[in-house]
């Protein structure tokens, strides 16, 4: 008989709510996580490989970095739901920021004989970063939670 009074050691941790330290710290561990990994697995193949003149030197770049980053935020994304989206995001935002900025050195001596001559049109300046970006926000879309999305009235003040 003593054995149905006492409760389960494992269905007590498994009903305990979280307390709201724990809940901040899991978020803002994912929000920075997903941030920094982001920028850092989109940017280091243009640090590594300075050639950014070609099409090709472009493609491989993002291939090599951008997927990656697209494959880590999607899992971020489903594991820490809402912050880890958004850390995401600022990282995909940060290296956007990052392309902007590299591509502007690229092109800002166009025309003058000694330097090398990007193969790729002025518009991709905004393009690069800009699409980067919009395809970061479907990934997110994609793979969030819905539960994430969503508020229950008793969550509501």
């Amino acid at each position: 008989m003593s054995d149905q009074s006492t409760p389960d050691k494992k269905n007590k941790r498994a009903n305990k709510p979280r307390d709201m330290d724990t809940i901040m710290l899991f978020g803002c561990t994912g929000f920075v996580g997903a941030s920094i990994g982001t920028y850092i697995l989109t940017i280091w193949p243009h640090i590594v490989f300075l050639d950014i003149y070609t099409m090709n030197a472009l493609f491989l770049g993002a291939l090599a970095g951008m997927l990656p980053a697209l494959i880590v935020g999607g899992i971020v994304t489903r594991k820490f739901g809402l912050p880890g989206a958004a850390g995401f995001l600022g990282g995909s935002m940060a290296s956007g920021v990052f392309f902007y900025l590299r591509l502007r050195q690229a092109l800002m001596f166009r025309g003058v004989p000694q330097a090398p001559q990007p193969e790729y049109p002025d518009a991709f300046l905004w393009m690069i970063p800009l699409g980067w970006v919009l395809i970061t926000v479907t990934v997110i879309f994609l793979l969030i939670p819905r539960d994430e999305l969503t508020i229950d009235s008793k969550d509501r003040p």
